[in-house]
Protein backbone atom coordinates (compact mmCIF):
# COMPACT_ATOMS: atom_id res chain seq x y z
CA UNK A 1 0.00 0.00 0.00
CA UNK A 2 1.41 3.38 -1.03
CA UNK A 3 2.33 6.00 1.53
CA UNK A 4 -0.29 8.70 2.01
CA UNK A 5 0.30 12.40 2.63
CA UNK A 6 0.16 13.78 6.16
CA UNK A 7 -3.30 14.91 7.38
CA UNK A 8 -2.24 18.56 7.00
CA UNK A 9 -1.19 18.06 3.35
CA UNK A 10 -4.30 15.99 2.66
CA UNK A 11 -6.54 18.80 3.93
CA UNK A 12 -4.57 21.32 1.86
CA UNK A 13 -4.93 19.25 -1.32
CA UNK A 14 -8.66 18.77 -0.74
CA UNK A 15 -9.31 22.48 -0.20
CA UNK A 16 -7.20 23.47 -3.21
CA UNK A 17 -8.77 21.00 -5.64
CA UNK A 18 -12.28 21.75 -4.42
CA UNK A 19 -11.73 25.48 -4.87
CA UNK A 20 -10.39 25.18 -8.41
CA UNK A 21 -13.05 22.70 -9.47
CA UNK A 22 -15.84 25.05 -8.40
CA UNK A 23 -14.18 28.13 -9.85
CA UNK A 24 -13.61 26.48 -13.23
CA UNK A 25 -16.78 24.34 -13.19
CA UNK A 26 -14.56 21.36 -14.03
CA UNK A 27 -14.33 17.83 -12.76
CA UNK A 28 -11.07 17.30 -10.81
CA UNK A 29 -9.78 14.50 -8.63
CA UNK A 30 -6.51 13.33 -7.07
CA UNK A 31 -5.30 9.75 -7.33
CA UNK A 32 -2.78 8.21 -4.91
CA UNK A 33 0.10 5.84 -5.60
CA UNK A 34 -2.21 2.80 -5.58
CA UNK A 35 -4.34 4.29 -8.34
CA UNK A 36 -7.23 4.84 -5.96
CA UNK A 37 -9.13 8.13 -5.80
CA UNK A 38 -7.57 10.07 -2.96
CA UNK A 39 -9.86 13.08 -3.27
CA UNK A 40 -12.70 13.94 -5.63
CA UNK A 41 -14.03 17.47 -5.94
CA UNK A 42 -17.63 17.76 -4.81
CA UNK A 43 -19.11 19.46 -7.88
CA UNK A 44 -22.35 18.90 -9.74
CA UNK A 45 -20.60 17.38 -12.69
CA UNK A 46 -19.45 13.85 -13.28
CA UNK A 47 -16.55 12.69 -15.40
CA UNK A 48 -17.17 11.33 -18.88
CA UNK A 49 -13.97 9.34 -18.54
CA UNK A 50 -11.85 11.58 -20.79
CA UNK A 51 -9.34 12.66 -18.14
CA UNK A 52 -5.89 14.19 -18.51
CA UNK A 53 -3.36 13.77 -15.73
CA UNK A 54 -0.50 15.69 -14.11
CA UNK A 55 1.97 14.29 -11.56
CA UNK A 56 2.22 16.35 -8.36
CA UNK A 57 5.42 15.65 -6.41
CA UNK A 58 5.17 15.97 -2.62
CA UNK A 59 8.42 16.58 -0.73
CA UNK A 60 9.07 13.76 1.76
CA UNK A 61 5.84 12.13 0.63
CA UNK A 62 4.14 10.22 -2.18
CA UNK A 63 3.63 11.50 -5.72
CA UNK A 64 -0.03 12.32 -6.31
CA UNK A 65 -1.75 12.46 -9.68
CA UNK A 66 -4.11 15.31 -10.48
CA UNK A 67 -6.75 14.25 -13.03
CA UNK A 68 -9.38 16.38 -14.69
CA UNK A 69 -11.41 17.32 -17.72
CA UNK A 70 -9.28 20.32 -18.58
CA UNK A 71 -6.97 21.08 -21.46
CA UNK A 72 -3.42 19.82 -21.03
CA UNK A 73 -2.18 23.39 -20.63
CA UNK A 74 -4.75 24.35 -17.98
CA UNK A 75 -4.39 21.11 -16.03
CA UNK A 76 -0.61 21.55 -16.04
CA UNK A 77 -0.96 25.10 -14.71
CA UNK A 78 -3.30 23.95 -11.92
CA UNK A 79 -0.99 21.01 -11.10
CA UNK A 80 2.10 23.20 -10.87
CA UNK A 81 0.27 25.69 -8.66
CA UNK A 82 -0.86 22.84 -6.38
CA UNK A 83 2.71 21.57 -6.17
CA UNK A 84 3.99 25.06 -5.30
CA UNK A 85 1.29 25.41 -2.64
CA UNK A 86 2.28 22.10 -1.02
CA UNK A 87 5.96 23.13 -1.12
CA UNK A 88 5.17 26.49 0.49
CA UNK A 89 3.16 24.73 3.19
CA UNK A 90 6.18 22.50 3.93
CA UNK A 91 8.50 25.53 4.14
CA UNK A 92 6.11 27.33 6.49
CA UNK A 93 5.87 24.24 8.69
CA UNK A 94 9.68 24.05 8.89
CA UNK A 95 9.81 27.77 9.72
CA UNK A 96 7.30 27.30 12.56
CA UNK A 97 9.43 24.47 13.94
CA UNK A 98 12.55 26.62 13.69
CA UNK A 99 10.83 29.52 15.42
CA UNK A 100 9.69 27.21 18.21
CA UNK A 101 13.26 26.02 18.70
CA UNK A 102 14.52 29.63 18.67
CA UNK A 103 11.96 30.57 21.30
CA UNK A 104 13.20 27.72 23.52
CA UNK A 105 16.80 28.83 22.98
CA UNK A 106 16.00 32.44 23.90
CA UNK A 107 14.06 31.38 26.99
CA UNK A 108 16.89 29.13 28.11
CA UNK A 109 19.55 31.79 27.48
CA UNK A 110 17.45 34.42 29.26
CA UNK A 111 17.11 32.17 32.29
CA UNK A 112 20.85 31.55 32.25
CA UNK A 113 21.55 35.29 32.07
CA UNK A 114 19.34 35.83 35.10
CA UNK A 115 21.18 33.05 36.91
CA UNK A 116 24.52 34.72 36.22
CA UNK A 117 23.37 37.74 38.21
CA UNK A 118 22.67 35.63 41.30
CA UNK A 119 25.57 33.20 41.54
CA UNK A 120 29.31 33.55 41.95
CA UNK A 121 30.87 30.21 40.95
CA UNK A 122 31.22 28.64 37.52
CA UNK A 123 30.09 25.28 38.91
CA UNK A 124 26.83 26.75 40.17
CA UNK A 125 26.14 28.43 36.82
CA UNK A 126 26.67 25.17 34.95
CA UNK A 127 24.56 23.19 37.42
CA UNK A 128 21.69 25.66 36.99
CA UNK A 129 22.10 25.45 33.22
CA UNK A 130 22.03 21.64 33.30
CA UNK A 131 18.84 21.67 35.39
CA UNK A 132 17.17 24.00 32.87
CA UNK A 133 18.26 22.14 29.76
CA UNK A 134 17.30 18.73 31.21
CA UNK A 135 13.85 20.17 31.87
CA UNK A 136 13.50 21.68 28.38
CA UNK A 137 14.66 18.49 26.65
CA UNK A 138 12.47 16.37 28.97
CA UNK A 139 15.44 14.19 29.92
CA UNK A 140 16.51 12.35 33.06
CA UNK A 141 20.00 13.71 33.63
CA UNK A 142 22.64 16.08 32.39
CA UNK A 143 26.37 16.25 33.01
CA UNK A 144 29.29 18.54 32.29
CA UNK A 145 32.49 16.54 31.81
CA UNK A 146 35.53 18.78 32.22
CA UNK A 147 38.60 18.05 30.12
CA UNK A 148 41.88 17.63 32.00
CA UNK A 149 44.36 18.33 29.22
CA UNK A 150 47.38 17.21 31.25
CA UNK A 151 45.91 13.78 31.93
CA UNK A 152 43.96 13.68 28.64
CA UNK A 153 40.81 12.57 30.41
CA UNK A 154 37.28 13.75 31.21
CA UNK A 155 35.67 13.80 34.64
CA UNK A 156 32.22 14.94 35.72
CA UNK A 157 32.54 18.41 37.20
CA UNK A 158 28.83 19.33 37.40
CA UNK A 159 25.67 17.29 37.02
CA UNK A 160 21.91 17.21 37.41
CA UNK A 161 20.12 13.93 38.14
CA UNK A 162 23.21 11.70 38.27
CA UNK A 163 24.03 9.42 41.20
CA UNK A 164 26.77 10.98 43.44
CA UNK A 165 28.84 7.78 43.48
CA UNK A 166 28.83 7.59 39.70
CA UNK A 167 29.92 11.23 39.49
CA UNK A 168 32.87 10.72 41.86
CA UNK A 169 34.21 7.65 40.08
CA UNK A 170 33.49 8.44 36.43
CA UNK A 171 36.48 8.99 34.12
CA UNK A 172 36.86 8.82 30.36
CA UNK A 173 40.06 9.01 28.37
CA UNK A 174 40.28 11.48 25.49
CA UNK A 175 38.77 9.66 22.51
CA UNK A 176 37.10 7.07 24.75
CA UNK A 177 33.32 6.66 24.73
CA UNK A 178 30.90 9.17 23.21
CA UNK A 179 31.99 12.17 25.32
CA UNK A 180 35.65 11.31 24.78
CA UNK A 181 35.23 11.39 21.01
CA UNK A 182 33.27 14.65 21.16
CA UNK A 183 36.11 16.19 23.19
CA UNK A 184 38.68 14.83 20.76
CA UNK A 185 37.19 15.88 17.42
CA UNK A 186 34.80 18.66 18.51
CA UNK A 187 31.83 17.05 16.72
CA UNK A 188 28.48 16.90 18.55
CA UNK A 189 26.78 13.51 18.56
CA UNK A 190 23.31 12.02 18.99
CA UNK A 191 23.13 8.37 20.07
CA UNK A 192 19.55 7.09 20.30
CA UNK A 193 20.47 3.46 20.94
CA UNK A 194 23.67 2.94 22.93
CA UNK A 195 23.43 -0.82 22.34
CA UNK A 196 24.22 -0.15 18.68
CA UNK A 197 27.09 2.25 19.37
CA UNK A 198 30.34 0.27 19.32
CA UNK A 199 32.32 2.98 21.12
CA UNK A 200 29.82 3.73 23.91
CA UNK A 201 31.16 3.21 27.47
CA UNK A 202 28.65 3.08 30.35
CA UNK A 203 31.19 3.80 33.09
CA UNK A 204 28.89 2.29 35.72
CA UNK A 205 25.98 4.51 34.71
CA UNK A 206 24.38 2.90 31.63
CA UNK A 207 21.98 5.04 29.59
CA UNK A 208 19.84 4.23 26.58
CA UNK A 209 20.26 7.45 24.61
CA UNK A 210 22.19 10.70 24.79
CA UNK A 211 23.13 13.90 23.01
CA UNK A 212 26.60 15.30 23.64
CA UNK A 213 28.12 18.61 22.48
CA UNK A 214 31.54 20.19 23.04
CA UNK A 215 31.87 23.24 25.30
CA UNK A 216 34.34 25.79 23.98
CA UNK A 217 35.96 28.85 25.52
CA UNK A 218 37.95 31.06 23.16
CA UNK A 219 37.83 28.34 20.50
CA UNK A 220 39.37 25.76 22.87
CA UNK A 221 37.39 22.70 23.99
CA UNK A 222 37.22 22.65 27.79
CA UNK A 223 34.71 19.81 28.18
CA UNK A 224 31.52 18.14 27.01
CA UNK A 225 27.87 18.66 27.95
CA UNK A 226 25.84 15.46 27.80
CA UNK A 227 22.08 15.05 28.29
CA UNK A 228 20.83 11.49 28.74
CA UNK A 229 17.61 9.49 28.35
CA UNK A 230 14.51 11.43 27.33
CA UNK A 231 11.33 10.69 29.27
CA UNK A 232 9.17 7.99 27.69
CA UNK A 233 12.19 6.72 25.73
CA UNK A 234 11.62 9.41 23.11
CA UNK A 235 14.58 9.93 20.72
CA UNK A 236 16.81 12.99 20.65
CA UNK A 237 16.66 15.08 17.46
CA UNK A 238 18.86 17.54 15.60
CA UNK A 239 16.69 20.27 17.09
CA UNK A 240 17.67 19.14 20.59
CA UNK A 241 21.33 19.10 19.61
CA UNK A 242 21.12 22.64 18.20
CA UNK A 243 19.34 23.83 21.32
CA UNK A 244 21.97 22.29 23.58
CA UNK A 245 24.78 23.74 21.44
CA UNK A 246 23.32 27.24 21.83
Amino acid sequence: MAERPTPEVSALVAAFVESFARAGRAYLRVVDGDGEVFFEADVERESDGNLRSFDVAVEDGPTLVLEGELSEERLGAVGRLLQQTISLHSELDQTRTSLGRTREELALLFELSQTLKRVTSVEEVVERFLADVVNVLEAKEGTFLALDEARKELRILCHHGSAPRTVAEFRLGLGEGVAGRVAQDGEARIINDTNRCDYYVDGGNPVKSLVAVPMRVGGRIIGVVSVNDRMGDEPFTLGHMHLLSS
